[in-house]
Protein backbone atom coordinates (compact mmCIF):
# COMPACT_ATOMS: atom_id res chain seq x y z
CA UNK A 1 0.00 0.00 0.00
CA UNK A 2 2.77 2.12 0.91
CA UNK A 3 4.10 1.98 -2.50
CA UNK A 4 0.87 2.22 -4.39
CA UNK A 5 0.50 5.69 -2.32
CA UNK A 6 4.13 6.53 -3.40
CA UNK A 7 3.15 5.84 -7.36
CA UNK A 8 -0.13 7.89 -6.73
CA UNK A 9 1.63 11.23 -5.57
CA UNK A 10 4.51 10.68 -7.77
CA UNK A 11 2.51 10.34 -10.72
CA UNK A 12 0.16 13.43 -9.54
CA UNK A 13 3.04 15.38 -9.29
CA UNK A 14 4.37 14.35 -12.70
CA UNK A 15 0.81 15.22 -14.23
CA UNK A 16 0.91 18.80 -12.11
CA UNK A 17 4.21 19.74 -13.85
CA UNK A 18 3.18 18.91 -17.63
CA UNK A 19 0.04 20.98 -16.96
CA UNK A 20 2.14 23.53 -15.45
CA UNK A 21 4.71 23.30 -18.49
CA UNK A 22 1.32 23.01 -21.01
CA UNK A 23 -0.33 26.16 -19.34
CA UNK A 24 3.27 28.27 -19.25
CA UNK A 25 3.33 27.54 -23.09
CA UNK A 26 -0.29 27.99 -24.32
CA UNK A 27 -2.29 29.78 -21.90
CA UNK A 28 -0.21 32.36 -19.77
CA UNK A 29 1.87 33.24 -23.02
CA UNK A 30 -0.97 34.08 -25.14
CA UNK A 31 -1.99 35.75 -22.18
CA UNK A 32 1.27 37.71 -21.74
CA UNK A 33 1.15 38.82 -25.80
CA UNK A 34 -2.31 39.88 -25.40
CA UNK A 35 -1.29 42.32 -22.32
CA UNK A 36 2.43 43.51 -23.46
CA UNK A 37 2.03 43.81 -27.08
CA UNK A 38 -1.46 45.24 -27.48
CA UNK A 39 -1.01 46.43 -31.00
CA UNK A 40 -0.79 42.59 -32.26
CA UNK A 41 -4.97 43.35 -33.32
CA UNK A 42 -3.86 46.64 -35.01
CA UNK A 43 -3.81 44.81 -38.71
CA UNK A 44 -2.17 46.54 -41.98
CA UNK A 45 -4.90 47.00 -44.76
CA UNK A 46 -4.38 47.20 -48.14
CA UNK A 47 -4.37 50.45 -49.56
CA UNK A 48 -7.60 52.26 -50.45
CA UNK A 49 -6.66 55.53 -53.00
CA UNK A 50 -5.25 53.00 -55.72
CA UNK A 51 -7.85 54.54 -57.90
CA UNK A 52 -7.55 58.21 -57.31
CA UNK A 53 -6.59 59.53 -60.83
CA UNK A 54 -3.94 61.80 -61.16
CA UNK A 55 -4.33 65.36 -62.93
CA UNK A 56 -3.18 65.87 -66.97
CA UNK A 57 -1.75 69.29 -65.45
CA UNK A 58 0.98 67.77 -63.38
CA UNK A 59 4.26 67.49 -63.73
CA UNK A 60 6.99 64.79 -64.15
CA UNK A 61 9.76 64.73 -61.16
CA UNK A 62 12.74 62.22 -60.50
CA UNK A 63 14.42 62.81 -57.00
CA UNK A 64 17.08 60.67 -55.87
CA UNK A 65 16.33 57.54 -58.20
CA UNK A 66 12.33 57.82 -57.47
CA UNK A 67 10.01 59.03 -59.94
CA UNK A 68 6.74 60.51 -59.42
CA UNK A 69 3.75 63.60 -60.57
CA UNK A 70 2.96 66.20 -58.82
CA UNK A 71 1.92 69.91 -59.10
CA UNK A 72 3.99 71.97 -61.25
CA UNK A 73 4.55 74.72 -58.77
CA UNK A 74 6.71 72.11 -56.26
CA UNK A 75 10.21 73.37 -56.34
CA UNK A 76 13.83 72.12 -54.57
CA UNK A 77 13.60 73.68 -50.97
CA UNK A 78 17.19 74.80 -51.64
CA UNK A 79 17.22 75.90 -55.19
CA UNK A 80 21.22 77.21 -55.09
CA UNK A 81 22.16 73.18 -54.00
CA UNK A 82 24.35 72.07 -56.54
CA UNK A 83 22.55 68.84 -56.60
CA UNK A 84 19.29 70.38 -57.54
CA UNK A 85 16.49 68.18 -56.77
CA UNK A 86 18.64 65.60 -55.71
CA UNK A 87 18.20 67.43 -52.28
CA UNK A 88 15.66 65.29 -51.76
CA UNK A 89 13.10 68.05 -50.36
CA UNK A 90 10.44 69.88 -52.54
CA UNK A 91 7.53 72.52 -51.30
CA UNK A 92 5.12 74.79 -52.73
CA UNK A 93 4.98 77.66 -50.81
CA UNK A 94 7.29 79.67 -48.56
CA UNK A 95 9.41 78.86 -45.95
CA UNK A 96 7.28 79.78 -43.04
CA UNK A 97 4.43 77.96 -44.54
CA UNK A 98 4.52 74.89 -46.81
CA UNK A 99 1.59 74.18 -48.41
CA UNK A 100 2.80 70.82 -49.66
CA UNK A 101 5.93 69.28 -48.83
CA UNK A 102 7.40 66.03 -50.39
CA UNK A 103 10.84 64.55 -48.67
CA UNK A 104 12.86 61.58 -50.49
CA UNK A 105 15.56 59.93 -48.57
CA UNK A 106 18.64 57.47 -49.67
CA UNK A 107 17.81 53.81 -50.49
CA UNK A 108 18.39 51.86 -46.75
CA UNK A 109 18.43 48.75 -45.06
CA UNK A 110 17.19 48.40 -41.58
CA UNK A 111 19.52 46.61 -39.20
CA UNK A 112 17.90 43.96 -37.82
CA UNK A 113 18.28 42.61 -34.45
CA UNK A 114 20.89 39.89 -33.70
CA UNK A 115 18.35 37.18 -32.98
CA UNK A 116 16.82 37.41 -36.40
CA UNK A 117 18.86 35.16 -38.30
CA UNK A 118 18.87 31.96 -40.58
CA UNK A 119 16.95 30.07 -37.89
CA UNK A 120 14.48 32.60 -36.92
CA UNK A 121 12.05 30.92 -39.51
CA UNK A 122 12.97 27.27 -37.92
CA UNK A 123 10.72 24.45 -38.47
CA UNK A 124 9.33 24.81 -35.05
CA UNK A 125 8.36 28.01 -36.20
CA UNK A 126 7.18 27.16 -39.92
CA UNK A 127 4.94 24.69 -38.28
CA UNK A 128 3.40 27.34 -36.00
CA UNK A 129 2.52 30.17 -38.86
CA UNK A 130 1.27 27.44 -41.37
CA UNK A 131 -1.56 26.39 -38.59
CA UNK A 132 -2.71 29.99 -38.47
CA UNK A 133 -2.03 30.73 -42.56
CA UNK A 134 0.81 32.99 -42.60
CA UNK A 135 3.43 32.67 -45.00
CA UNK A 136 7.11 32.76 -44.52
CA UNK A 137 8.77 35.67 -45.59
CA UNK A 138 10.93 35.42 -48.11
CA UNK A 139 12.35 39.53 -48.20
CA UNK A 140 12.03 42.72 -46.36
CA UNK A 141 8.82 44.00 -47.58
CA UNK A 142 7.11 40.67 -47.21
CA UNK A 143 8.23 40.49 -43.01
CA UNK A 144 6.99 44.00 -43.11
CA UNK A 145 3.23 43.36 -44.05
CA UNK A 146 3.62 40.19 -42.37
CA UNK A 147 4.53 41.97 -38.86
CA UNK A 148 1.79 44.57 -39.84
CA UNK A 149 -0.84 42.38 -40.74
CA UNK A 150 -0.67 39.29 -37.65
CA UNK A 151 -4.03 39.27 -36.05
CA UNK A 152 -4.00 37.45 -31.72
CA UNK A 153 -7.16 36.31 -33.07
CA UNK A 154 -5.48 33.79 -35.37
CA UNK A 155 -3.48 32.24 -32.60
CA UNK A 156 -5.22 28.92 -30.91
CA UNK A 157 -4.55 30.00 -27.17
CA UNK A 158 -4.21 25.88 -26.53
CA UNK A 159 -2.40 25.33 -29.39
CA UNK A 160 1.69 25.25 -28.08
CA UNK A 161 3.62 25.55 -31.42
CA UNK A 162 1.05 28.82 -32.17
CA UNK A 163 1.41 30.52 -29.04
CA UNK A 164 5.58 30.13 -29.42
CA UNK A 165 5.58 31.40 -32.94
CA UNK A 166 3.12 34.02 -32.46
CA UNK A 167 4.82 35.38 -29.41
CA UNK A 168 8.35 35.28 -31.76
CA UNK A 169 6.37 37.27 -34.38
CA UNK A 170 5.23 40.01 -31.80
CA UNK A 171 8.69 40.51 -29.96
CA UNK A 172 10.15 40.71 -33.56
CA UNK A 173 7.27 43.56 -34.36
CA UNK A 174 7.70 45.17 -31.41
CA UNK A 175 11.60 45.47 -31.90
CA UNK A 176 11.29 46.75 -35.19
CA UNK A 177 8.08 48.88 -34.69
CA UNK A 178 9.79 52.42 -36.15
CA UNK A 179 9.23 55.55 -35.46
CA UNK A 180 7.04 57.99 -37.46
CA UNK A 181 9.13 60.58 -40.34
CA UNK A 182 8.64 63.87 -39.82
CA UNK A 183 9.94 67.34 -41.44
CA UNK A 184 8.38 70.57 -40.75
CA UNK A 185 5.40 69.47 -38.70
CA UNK A 186 6.77 68.91 -35.25
CA UNK A 187 3.82 71.57 -33.53
CA UNK A 188 1.14 69.13 -35.17
CA UNK A 189 -1.06 66.53 -33.60
CA UNK A 190 -2.55 63.96 -35.85
CA UNK A 191 -5.43 62.56 -34.19
CA UNK A 192 -5.84 59.55 -36.95
CA UNK A 193 -2.97 56.96 -37.66
CA UNK A 194 -3.66 53.78 -40.08
CA UNK A 195 -1.07 51.60 -42.15
CA UNK A 196 -1.45 49.86 -45.43
CA UNK A 197 0.41 47.85 -47.97
CA UNK A 198 0.36 47.75 -51.77
CA UNK A 199 2.10 45.57 -54.38
CA UNK A 200 2.35 47.25 -58.06
CA UNK A 201 4.43 45.76 -60.77
CA UNK A 202 7.54 47.46 -60.68
CA UNK A 203 7.02 48.86 -56.48
CA UNK A 204 5.82 47.65 -53.28
CA UNK A 205 4.32 50.10 -50.06
CA UNK A 206 4.10 50.39 -46.75
CA UNK A 207 2.15 53.49 -46.40
CA UNK A 208 0.97 55.35 -42.72
CA UNK A 209 -1.51 57.66 -43.11
CA UNK A 210 -1.76 60.49 -40.44
CA UNK A 211 -4.32 63.46 -40.16
CA UNK A 212 -6.33 65.45 -38.00
CA UNK A 213 -9.50 67.32 -37.86
CA UNK A 214 -7.85 70.54 -38.69
CA UNK A 215 -6.77 69.04 -42.28
CA UNK A 216 -3.48 69.02 -41.87
CA UNK A 217 -2.42 65.13 -43.69
CA UNK A 218 0.56 62.84 -43.99
CA UNK A 219 1.51 60.21 -45.60
CA UNK A 220 4.73 58.34 -45.28
CA UNK A 221 5.70 55.76 -47.76
CA UNK A 222 8.41 53.10 -47.32
CA UNK A 223 9.19 51.94 -51.59
CA UNK A 224 10.64 48.87 -51.97
CA UNK A 225 11.92 48.43 -55.27
CA UNK A 226 10.14 44.75 -56.53
CA UNK A 227 13.86 43.95 -57.88
CA UNK A 228 15.59 44.58 -54.94
CA UNK A 229 12.73 44.22 -52.21
CA UNK A 230 15.40 43.91 -49.05
CA UNK A 231 16.29 48.05 -49.60
CA UNK A 232 13.49 50.98 -49.39
CA UNK A 233 13.42 54.60 -49.62
CA UNK A 234 11.31 56.61 -47.64
CA UNK A 235 8.95 59.15 -49.14
CA UNK A 236 7.30 62.08 -47.38
CA UNK A 237 4.25 63.88 -48.44
CA UNK A 238 2.83 66.51 -45.72
CA UNK A 239 0.41 69.11 -46.76
CA UNK A 240 -3.25 70.32 -46.26
CA UNK A 241 -4.50 68.37 -49.68
CA UNK A 242 -5.62 64.69 -49.02
CA UNK A 243 -6.65 64.38 -52.30
CA UNK A 244 -3.43 65.98 -54.35
CA UNK A 245 -1.18 63.75 -51.35
CA UNK A 246 -3.03 60.75 -52.51
CA UNK A 247 -2.61 61.60 -56.12
CA UNK A 248 1.39 61.95 -56.06
CA UNK A 249 1.51 58.99 -54.17
CA UNK A 250 -0.45 56.62 -56.80
CA UNK A 251 2.45 58.15 -59.37
CA UNK A 252 5.38 56.84 -56.93
CA UNK A 253 7.88 54.26 -58.66
CA UNK A 254 11.65 53.90 -59.20
CA UNK A 255 13.32 55.76 -62.22
CA UNK A 256 13.76 53.91 -65.60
Amino acid sequence: MKNLAIIAVTSAITLAGAITIYLSQTIFKYNNIKNNFPYTNATMEAYPYTNTDTPDDFKDFNVKGISFKAPDDLTSKYPDAESGLQEGILINGSSDSDDLTVLVTDLTAPTMPKYYGNDFFNSSMKRGMDKMGYKVPENLYELSVLLGTIDLKDCDKFSPSQVNSFYKLAVLRDTMKPSILGYGDTDVVYTSTHKYYHTADKCSFIFTEQKNDSGNYKLEITLYNNADPDHYQEILIIGKDSRTIQQIANTLTVSE
